[in-house]
Order: C-alpha cells, then sequence, then structure tokens
C-alpha cells in the first residue's frame, strides 16, 4: 500500500466522488447538512415500508388462490417492516441527530433489519419440510447443524444478530464438510440404481410384452424398436458386468452389498421405490446370477416376469404415498387442500396390484442370499449361429492355408527343377 500510494489514490477518489455529487445536486451544488441527510434517510424509510407493502398486495391480487396462501405465509414483509419502523422510531426519538442516529443504529443491532431472524427461519422450515417429508439423514443433519451453529453465532452477539457476511463462510463451510460423504453416497448408489435398472431392462427385453413397454415402445419405427430390444438384450449382461467392476474397484462393492445401502433402504422407507418388492428380490435372486454376457435368460424365467407384468405386480403399490406425505406437510402449513389446488385436482392412482413393501420381511428374504460374479471370469459366445459362424470361419482359413501350402510345394518344386540346370 505504501509503495503504491494507494491510501492517498483512494481518498483522492472518494474527494473527487463527494465534488461530483456536490456539482450534481438539485439544491444548486450545496452539500448537504447533517439534518437533510437525515430527513432523506427517514424518507427513504417510509418509502421502503410502503413499497414493502404495495408490493406484497399486488403479488396477492395477482396469485391463485393456491399461491396466495403460500404467499401470505412466506412472503409477508411485515417482520422486515417491523425492523424498519423501529429505525423510524429511533429517528424520531427527541434530540436525535444524524450522527448519533447511525451510531445507535448500530449499537442497537437495528441496522440490519431484522434479516437474521429471517434467515435462522428459513433454515428451520427447511428442517421442519426435510423432516416431515422423510429426506434421507444427511441431508437433515447438515441443516440440524446450521440451525445449531447459527444459534450459537447469535449466542455471541448481545443483539442475538450474525452477521450476513461471518454467517455465509460458517454455511458454506458445514456444506463443505458433508459434501464428500454425500457424493460418495450418492455415487455409490448411481451404481446400484444402474445394475438393477439394467437387470430389469435385460429380462424385459427377452419377454413378448417388451414391445409395447418403455423405454422401447417410445421408437415409433417397428423394426428400430426390435433392434433396440434385440442390442439391450445383449448388451446389458456386460455393461452390468462392467458397473461391477467399478463399484468393486472404488468402493469395495459388489451387488450383494445393496440390501445395507442406507439410499436403497431410504428409497423403501420413503415409499420412492418404483419396483415392487417381488420384482426386486426376483431380479436379486433369480434373474442375477443367469445374467452374464452370451448367456440367454432362461424359459422359466420369461414365463414367470411375463406372469407378474400381466398381473401388474411389477411397481410399488405405494408410489402415491409420497404425495400424501408431502400434502399433510403443505396442509398443515398453506391451509387445507393446497396440494390439490396447485397440482389441479390431479392426484396420483394406484395402478398396482404387488404386495406393499415390507421391509424386515424383504431383508430376511434376501440376507446371504444373493450370488457374486466371478469378474475375472472371460466368456465366449457359444451360441449356435455363432459357433456355426466360428465353425466356418476355422475352415476358410485352413482352406487357405492348404492352397498356401499347394502353391509354395509348386514353388519349390521349380526352383528344384531350375537348380538341376545350373552349372
Amino acid at each position: 500500500m505504501n509503495d503504491e500510494n494507494i491510501a492517498v489514490r483512494i481518498s483522492d477518489a472518494y474527494t473527487r466522488a463527494l465534488t461530483e455529487i456536490a456539482e450534481n445536486a438539485n439544491n444548486g451544488g450545496a452539500i448537504y447538512d447533517d439534518d437533510t441527510l437525515m430527513k432523506m434517510y427517514v424518507k427513504t424509510l417510509h418509502d421502503s415500508v410502503k413499497a414493502m407493502r404495495d408490493g406484497f398486495e399486488k403479488l396477492l391480487t395477482e396469485a391463485s388462490e393456491a399461491d396466495r396462501k403460500r404467499i401470505m405465509v412466506d412472503n409477508n414483509p411485515e417482520e422486515l417492516i417491523k425492523g424498519v419502523e423501529e429505525l423510524i422510531a429511533l429517528s424520531e426519538e427527541p434530540g436525535m441527530t444524524y450522527p448519533n442516529f447511525l451510531r445507535l443504529q448500530i449499537e442497537r443491532g437495528l441496522d440490519d433489519f431484522n434479516a437474521s431472524s429471517i434467515t435462522r427461519k428459513v433454515i428451520e422450515t427447511q428442517l421442519e419440510c426435510y423432516r416431515c417429508t422423510i429426506s434421507q439423514d444427511l441431508e437433515i443433519k447438515v441443516l440440524e447443524e446450521k440451525l445449531e451453529a447459527y444459534d450459537k453465532l447469535a449466542s455471541m452477539n448481545k443483539f442475538g444478530k450474525v452477521d450476513a457476511h461471518v454467517w455465509e463462510f460458517v454455511e458454506k463451510k458445514i456444506e463443505w464438510k458433508y459434501a464428500p460423504e454425500i457424493k460418495k453416497r450418492d455415487q455409490i448408489y448411481h451404481i446400484f440404481k444402474n445394475i438393477l435398472d439394467d437387470l430389469d431392462l435385460w429380462e424385459m427385453a427377452h419377454c413378448p410384452f417388451a414391445m409395447n413397454v418403455e423405454p422401447w415402445a417410445m421408437i415409433f419405427d417397428v423394426d428400430k424398436r426390435k433392434q433396440a430390444i434385440e442390442r439391450d438384450k445383449n448388451i446389458m449382461p456386460g455393461v452390468i458386468w462392467e458397473y461391477e467392476k467399478l463399484l468393486l474397484h472404488y468402493f469395495g462393492l459388489k451387488l450383494k452389498d445393496i440390501i445395507h445401502d442406507q439410499s436403497f433402504i431410504h428409497e423403501i422407507k420413503a415409499y420412492t421405490m418404483v419396483h415392487s418388492q417381488e420384482i426386486v428380490g426376483h431380479l436379486l435372486l433369480e434373474v442375477y446370477p443367469v445374467c452374464k454376457p452370451f448367456n440367454p435368460l432362461p424359459q422359466s424365467f420369461i414365463s414367470k416376469r411375463t406372469e407378474i407384468q400381466n398381473a401388474k405386480r411389477e411397481e410399488n403399490p405405494d408410489q402415491d404415498k409420497p404425495f400424501y406425505i408431502l400434502k399433510e406437510y403443505y396442509d398443515a402449513r398453506y391451509g387445507e387442500e393446497y396440494m390439490e389446488r396447485i397440482s389441479k385436482g390431479m392426484k396420483p392412482k394406484k395402478t398396482s396390484a404387488a404386495k406393499p413393501w415390507d421391509l424386515e420381511e424383504f431383508l430376511n428374504n434376501v440376507e446371504g442370499k444373493i450370488g457374486e460374479h466371478n469378474l475375472d471370469e472371460a466368456f465366449e459366445d457359444q451360441s449356435p449361429s455363432m459357433i456355426d459362424k466360428a465353425k466356418g470361419a476355422v475352415d476358410v482359413v485352413k482352406e487357405k492355408s492348404r492352397q498356401g501350402f499347394s502353391l509354395f510345394k509348386k514353388v519349390s518344386d521349380l526352383i528344384y527343377q531350375v537348380k538341376k540346370f545350373l552349372p
């Protein structure tokens, strides 16, 4: 700072800025005195109160009935207005001067317009929502730690306030603390889920109803749809094999460990698991052991899966429960029938005839029974068509070899005959 004379340069820039303001002022260039500045400040406070109330009223007028109730709870500016009105009341105290006004608002903690209490309320509301809607433990833990840290910082201030800039760093520190663990958890389950979904896809590709289910049903061209089904039937075991290698290499886990995965357990408890208990058990215990490259799905499995599909037992019958859990939370917060209004009367319909998930029963049924693939195993296509192709290729090679040997023999004989006439 000394070498570059920064302090003097800042002072010079500040002086020139003030001079320019004075020269461009509407009062003939005169510099404002404290009383004028005080009146301007207080007028701005009054104007801000009016602007907040007018804006809130306009927001309510333009909102739908459902949104109006949410806005009244989440966007009501009265708490902010209360802080501004406390500043206005301070300015009106007898004998108040502008310098004292600026000093006292800081000393009394009135300068943040109750922003601290609003920040805490946001964290508290988010935590309440996460708990009510059965969020994962780590996400709840992060919010609990944020709330605890916020209260601790507030307790260190005699006005119970938390500096916004300080809080920004504290909040980020908490988020960064849990970020690696959350990322690892999500990545592990991402691989588990891909394996489970691809097992499901591979089995369906063998079934007669494959043409009529997603993702293949979305392909309008029938020939391309058939090609896509055949492709998935052929490549999915290899894809699953590679996912397993990634899971083992980076996390030391195998598919059998899915039943102890916190995200898998959470999906079941939170009713967000798409598949039924019957299908997940079938995929893990029966389909997975036979899902190997070049290995066709047994006909008995095709028949069983077709029967499950026809009986509509593939999907979790409780997939509508998250809607009602969220409905209970929103109705308590924003009034009865809030979810129905914002979803335009649409309610999830039960279409599955499957048995509801029983986590304890499921774990007892699969514990220690999920097989393991030997990921070092080498594979050869043993299908009849491929064997015929291989035999044909061998015959071609043999014939080419015989032709090559015959030509070699003829050339050798010719050289021998020529040599007899050489001196």
